[in-house]
């Protein structure tokens, strides 16, 4: 007699961005935009790998914010 037991295996696939795509989308600097990451970011929100860093579902909407709020303080204090 055999038992076979067959494991459900739920895949999920989460959207992840890199910072290079992120910075083409947005039209930003590189630069501007990692040292924002390593300013402001959790290490919880994005990941490494080799030489790229991706950012989270969760990470992505955080560096969104980020930027958004360095970029109205340069433009404030520029008036």
């Amino acid at each position: 007699m055999e038992l076979v037991i067959f494991k459900t295996v739920r895949i999920v696939i989460l959207s992840v961005k890199s910072e290079i795509q992120l910075s083409k989308e947005l039209g930003l600097n590189l630069n501007f935009i990692r040292n924002t990451r390593k300013k402001s970011l959790a290490r919880s929100l994005w990941t490494k790998s080799q030489n790229m860093v991706f950012y989270t579902e969760q990470g992505e909407h955080s560096i969104r914010n980020e930027l958004m709020k360095r970029i109205f303080a340069k433009v404030k204090t520029r008036k």
